[in-house]
Protein backbone atom coordinates (compact mmCIF):
# COMPACT_ATOMS: atom_id res chain seq x y z
CA UNK A 1 0.00 0.00 0.00
CA UNK A 2 1.10 3.65 -0.61
CA UNK A 3 1.39 5.61 2.62
CA UNK A 4 2.95 9.00 3.03
CA UNK A 5 3.91 11.06 5.95
CA UNK A 6 2.08 14.67 5.72
CA UNK A 7 3.16 17.71 8.00
CA UNK A 8 0.00 18.65 9.43
CA UNK A 9 -1.91 19.52 12.70
CA UNK A 10 -3.89 16.42 13.42
CA UNK A 11 -5.82 14.58 16.51
CA UNK A 12 -4.59 11.08 17.82
CA UNK A 13 -8.10 8.56 18.06
CA UNK A 14 -6.74 6.86 20.85
CA UNK A 15 -5.39 9.19 23.53
CA UNK A 16 -6.82 12.70 21.71
CA UNK A 17 -3.53 14.16 21.55
CA UNK A 18 -2.49 16.85 19.08
CA UNK A 19 -0.16 15.72 16.26
CA UNK A 20 1.91 17.48 13.49
CA UNK A 21 2.63 14.30 11.29
CA UNK A 22 -0.31 12.84 9.87
CA UNK A 23 -0.11 8.74 7.85
CA UNK A 24 -2.29 9.04 5.27
CA UNK A 25 -3.11 6.13 2.49
CA UNK A 26 -3.16 7.17 -0.81
CA UNK A 27 -6.09 6.05 -2.70
CA UNK A 28 -6.49 4.84 -6.55
CA UNK A 29 -8.45 8.32 -7.48
CA UNK A 30 -5.99 10.44 -6.39
CA UNK A 31 -7.12 11.25 -3.07
CA UNK A 32 -6.29 11.16 0.70
CA UNK A 33 -7.30 9.11 3.89
CA UNK A 34 -5.91 9.57 7.21
CA UNK A 35 -4.29 6.53 8.83
CA UNK A 36 -2.72 7.65 12.10
CA UNK A 37 -1.62 10.92 13.94
CA UNK A 38 1.96 11.29 15.50
CA UNK A 39 4.02 13.86 17.01
CA UNK A 40 6.90 13.77 15.29
CA UNK A 41 8.19 13.27 11.63
CA UNK A 42 10.37 10.12 12.84
CA UNK A 43 7.34 8.37 14.50
CA UNK A 44 5.15 8.88 11.56
CA UNK A 45 7.90 7.18 9.58
CA UNK A 46 8.33 4.28 12.09
CA UNK A 47 4.54 3.59 11.37
CA UNK A 48 4.66 3.11 8.06
CA UNK A 49 7.62 0.56 8.27
CA UNK A 50 5.69 -1.18 10.37
CA UNK A 51 2.87 -1.04 7.97
CA UNK A 52 4.58 -2.23 5.34
CA UNK A 53 6.48 -5.06 7.91
CA UNK A 54 2.88 -6.22 8.59
CA UNK A 55 1.59 -6.10 4.83
CA UNK A 56 5.31 -8.63 4.51
CA UNK A 57 4.30 -10.59 7.23
CA UNK A 58 0.56 -10.99 6.33
CA UNK A 59 1.75 -12.08 2.48
CA UNK A 60 4.15 -14.16 3.29
CA UNK A 61 1.51 -16.05 5.68
CA UNK A 62 -1.04 -16.22 2.81
CA UNK A 63 1.58 -17.96 0.52
CA UNK A 64 2.31 -20.58 3.19
CA UNK A 65 -0.54 -21.27 3.97
CA UNK A 66 -1.74 -21.83 0.15
CA UNK A 67 1.16 -24.15 -0.60
CA UNK A 68 1.02 -26.01 2.24
CA UNK A 69 -2.86 -26.72 0.81
CA UNK A 70 -1.83 -27.49 -2.43
CA UNK A 71 0.98 -30.63 -1.22
CA UNK A 72 -2.00 -33.10 -0.34
CA UNK A 73 -3.52 -32.21 -3.64
CA UNK A 74 -3.18 -34.79 -6.48
CA UNK A 75 -4.72 -35.46 -9.92
CA UNK A 76 -6.26 -39.01 -10.14
CA UNK A 77 -7.25 -41.03 -13.60
CA UNK A 78 -10.88 -42.68 -12.47
CA UNK A 79 -12.92 -44.97 -14.93
CA UNK A 80 -16.58 -44.97 -14.20
CA UNK A 81 -18.93 -47.32 -15.35
CA UNK A 82 -22.21 -45.28 -15.07
CA UNK A 83 -26.02 -46.80 -15.52
CA UNK A 84 -27.26 -45.31 -18.83
CA UNK A 85 -30.45 -44.01 -17.20
CA UNK A 86 -28.01 -41.22 -15.37
CA UNK A 87 -27.10 -38.18 -17.20
CA UNK A 88 -23.44 -37.87 -17.04
CA UNK A 89 -24.02 -33.92 -16.22
CA UNK A 90 -25.24 -35.32 -12.94
CA UNK A 91 -22.82 -37.88 -11.96
CA UNK A 92 -20.26 -35.11 -12.72
CA UNK A 93 -21.86 -32.45 -10.50
CA UNK A 94 -22.37 -35.16 -7.74
CA UNK A 95 -18.68 -36.07 -8.01
CA UNK A 96 -17.75 -32.76 -7.59
CA UNK A 97 -19.78 -32.65 -4.07
CA UNK A 98 -17.42 -35.32 -2.36
CA UNK A 99 -15.85 -34.07 0.38
CA UNK A 100 -12.27 -33.18 -0.62
CA UNK A 101 -12.44 -33.53 -4.55
CA UNK A 102 -11.74 -30.21 -5.75
CA UNK A 103 -12.26 -30.26 -9.77
CA UNK A 104 -13.65 -33.05 -12.17
CA UNK A 105 -13.18 -32.92 -15.72
CA UNK A 106 -14.02 -35.42 -18.00
CA UNK A 107 -11.50 -36.78 -20.73
CA UNK A 108 -13.02 -37.79 -24.03
CA UNK A 109 -16.78 -39.16 -24.74
CA UNK A 110 -18.19 -41.93 -22.58
CA UNK A 111 -17.81 -45.39 -24.72
CA UNK A 112 -20.64 -47.75 -24.26
CA UNK A 113 -19.93 -50.37 -21.62
CA UNK A 114 -21.88 -53.77 -22.61
CA UNK A 115 -25.55 -54.28 -21.24
CA UNK A 116 -27.17 -50.92 -19.52
CA UNK A 117 -24.01 -49.21 -18.43
CA UNK A 118 -21.29 -46.84 -20.27
CA UNK A 119 -17.45 -46.02 -19.04
CA UNK A 120 -16.52 -43.01 -19.00
CA UNK A 121 -12.75 -41.40 -17.91
CA UNK A 122 -12.46 -38.63 -15.25
CA UNK A 123 -9.77 -36.45 -14.06
CA UNK A 124 -10.25 -35.72 -10.36
CA UNK A 125 -8.10 -33.12 -8.25
CA UNK A 126 -8.52 -34.27 -4.56
CA UNK A 127 -6.99 -33.47 -1.43
CA UNK A 128 -5.08 -36.95 -0.37
CA UNK A 129 -5.03 -36.10 3.66
CA UNK A 130 -4.95 -38.29 6.38
CA UNK A 131 -8.52 -38.39 7.17
CA UNK A 132 -9.66 -38.69 3.06
CA UNK A 133 -7.63 -40.77 1.01
CA UNK A 134 -7.86 -42.71 -2.45
CA UNK A 135 -10.20 -45.55 -1.23
CA UNK A 136 -12.05 -43.38 0.66
CA UNK A 137 -12.98 -41.33 -2.41
CA UNK A 138 -13.01 -44.72 -4.79
CA UNK A 139 -16.16 -46.12 -2.20
CA UNK A 140 -17.82 -42.37 -2.30
CA UNK A 141 -17.60 -41.95 -5.96
CA UNK A 142 -18.82 -46.15 -6.08
CA UNK A 143 -21.57 -44.63 -3.73
CA UNK A 144 -23.17 -42.00 -6.38
CA UNK A 145 -26.33 -42.97 -7.81
CA UNK A 146 -25.95 -44.65 -11.09
CA UNK A 147 -22.09 -45.36 -10.82
CA UNK A 148 -21.34 -49.20 -10.90
CA UNK A 149 -17.73 -48.75 -10.32
CA UNK A 150 -15.11 -47.02 -9.73
CA UNK A 151 -11.29 -47.91 -10.94
CA UNK A 152 -8.31 -45.53 -10.37
CA UNK A 153 -6.24 -45.88 -13.58
CA UNK A 154 -3.41 -43.20 -12.85
CA UNK A 155 -1.87 -40.80 -9.55
CA UNK A 156 -0.28 -37.56 -10.36
CA UNK A 157 0.18 -38.89 -13.58
CA UNK A 158 1.86 -42.12 -12.99
CA UNK A 159 -0.11 -45.78 -13.26
CA UNK A 160 -2.19 -46.55 -9.70
CA UNK A 161 -0.69 -50.10 -10.26
CA UNK A 162 2.85 -49.21 -9.92
CA UNK A 163 1.74 -46.57 -7.21
CA UNK A 164 -0.50 -48.64 -5.55
CA UNK A 165 2.36 -50.83 -3.52
CA UNK A 166 3.81 -47.57 -2.24
CA UNK A 167 0.89 -45.68 -1.03
CA UNK A 168 0.58 -45.02 2.20
CA UNK A 169 -2.59 -43.09 2.36
CA UNK A 170 -3.20 -39.85 2.81
CA UNK A 171 0.44 -38.68 2.18
CA UNK A 172 0.80 -35.21 0.03
CA UNK A 173 2.32 -37.26 -3.12
CA UNK A 174 5.43 -36.04 -2.77
CA UNK A 175 5.74 -38.72 -0.28
CA UNK A 176 4.74 -41.72 -2.72
CA UNK A 177 7.54 -41.30 -5.29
Amino acid sequence: MPWKVRKRACKQKSTGAEGTHAVVKLKRGGGEEQESCHTSETKARAAIRARHANEGALRALVRRVLREGEADVVELGVRLRVADRVAMGDVLTDLRGIVNVITVKQEGAAQAGGGAYRTVNVYVAFEDDADRDVYTLQRDIEALDGVEAATIKNYEGRRWAEVKATYKGGAASKEQK
